[in-house]
């Protein structure tokens, strides 16, 4: 059963679905679409900034949460199931797979994508321009970053930005800093409070800042279709 809230605020060029929960001071921008079931919880934002005909769509699928308080740009492309908790932010141009939830007062930077089964805990910054894998577990406090010259206001300085890249099914504890153009290999593991440079190795333990390889992930330790 649709539930729409008279204190939310809808703009006339967005398509809601049916069954879809709409609470309280929501606001649903221009041309955002809502499937079946998707839920938006009081005073969520979603397609912040979008102007018709001059951005992409913003989607959020079938059977969506977004919690209260969160923030999602225009041109964010959401899949059916996932979770974007309290508080959150989604920034322009970013697509998040199927199942997939986004923890409280996280930020995921514009131009990421994160793949499908993944879940990335509250208080995490994922820098611009990275690029997630499916089932892909970040713990508590961590960031990324992607501008290697620090080019605040200094065009002269500016290079390409290099986002993160974190491979299908790797693991990462909490408080993990990874810095521009990083790389995680499949199955890896990265301990937490440590500092992620260069390219770490598919199926290896790392941990420590300098980072170092501990070990290598033991079969009872991957994921069954991994």
């Amino acid at each position: 059963m649709t539930q729409i809230s008279p204190l939310a605020h809808i703009e006339s060029t967005a398509r809601i679905a049916e069954e879809v929960v709409i609470e309280a001071g929501a606001w649903i921008g221009p041309g955002v679409e809502l499937k079946r079931g998707a839920i938006i919880q009081s005073s969520a934002t979603v397609g912040r900034g979008g102007v018709i005909g001059q951005t992409g769509p913003t989607v959020v699928g079938a059977d969506c949460v977004i919690g209260s308080g969160a923030v999602v740009y225009h041109d964010v492309i959401l899949a059916d199931g996932v979770r974007i908790w309290h508080n959150a932010v989604i920034r322009n141009h970013v697509t998040i797979g199927r199942g997939t939830s986004i923890g409280s007062l996280s930020c995921i930077e514009h131009h990421t994508s994160i793949g499908a089964g993944s879940s990335v805990h509250s208080l995490c910054q994922v820098g611009d321009y990275s690029t997630i894998g499916d089932a892909v577990f970040i713990g508590p406090g961590f960031l990324s970053v992607s501008d290697l010259r620090l080019d605040f206001r200094r065009p002269q300085l500016h290079e390409t930005y290099r986002g993160v890249t974190i491979k299908a099914r790797a693991r990462l504890g909490g408080r993990v800093f990874a810095y521009p153009g990083s790389v995680v290999g499949v199955e890896t593991v990265v301990g937490a409070g440590s500092a992620i440079r260069g390219e770490l190795l598919d199926g290896v333990v790392y941990l420590g800042d300098p980072i170092r390889a501990v070990r290598k992930v033991r079969p009872e330790e991957r994921l069954p279709d991994g």
